[in-house]
């Protein structure tokens, strides 16, 4: 749908900046190649797949700080919200959550329902493994407020990652897998963990890591809200 705008662009006889906010296709790529586009990319690794491009700056997402303010405490459960879709890799952290005897509360907008139905419903107990669906944000932000850790499994290279920042903001340490954008924004071992997200086992010993040591997870929400303040609010 964008595509038409670029070779205008160069008749307006005004700067013209395109953000890209998705990962860069092929085809999209080569109009912009074609039409000599200023580009903003959203983080440095989204430049990563097509580096020959005419960037003008990285400029990262930001987050209302007023709104995602800090709590110093928290319940006892981990937090997933997303996404519900094969790329964003929930059933994992659900599995893991078991694994590790751990509460975890998911939801988010379901994209892909097949794989909701037939991979995430079932595992779903209303127990230890709950489901709270799609909610607004002042929900969104007060399960941020008390969760203990949030779990970012994803398997996707993240153009950036704008609910790693919300997160940080509310004080609440992240484990995700070192992709895409994610690890311009969580800084391992200071405002989270970052695991390379070959195996479940590294899932499981980030999440027991933080689990054993209520000390180390303020510290690290501490380190996230300074951080979304200075970086990214």
């Amino acid at each position: 749908d964008e595509a038409p705008l670029l070779p205008i662009a160069n008749l307006l006889g005004k700067p013209f900046y395109h953000v890209i906010h998705l990962p860069l296709f092929p085809e999209l790529s080569e109009l912009f190649r074609k039409y000599n586009t200023k580009l903003i990319s959203i983080s440095n690794a989204q430049r990563k797949s097509f580096p020959d491009l005419n960037y003008i700056a990285t400029v990262y997402n930001g987050v209302d700080t007023n709104k995602f303010t800090f709590s110093p405490t928290n319940d006892d459960y981990l937090l997933y919200l997303g996404s519900i879709g094969k790329n964003k890799n929930p059933k994992e952290a659900i599995l893991v959550a078991l694994e590790t005897g751990q509460k975890l509360l998911i939801g988010g907008r379901i994209k892909d329902e097949v794989y909701y139905k037939e991979e995430i419903l079932p595992l779903i107990d209303g127990e230890q493994i709950q489901w709270v669906g799609e909610i607004d944000e002042k929900g969104v932000i007060g399960l941020f407020q008390k969760a203990k850790a949030f779990l970012f499994p994803t398997l996707w290279e993240e153009p950036f990652g704008l609910v790693a920042i919300e997160f940080m903001a509310t004080g609440l340490p992240v484990i995700a897998t070192r992709r895409g954008g994610l690890p311009e924004i969580v800084k391992h071992e200071e405002t989270g963990l970052l695991i390379d997200g070959n195996s479940p086992e590294e899932l499981a010993d980030a999440i027991e890591h933080l689990a054993h040591n209520p000390d180390l997870r303020k510290e690290y929400g501490k380190n996230g809200r300074k951080r979304a303040v200075e970086k990214f609010s």
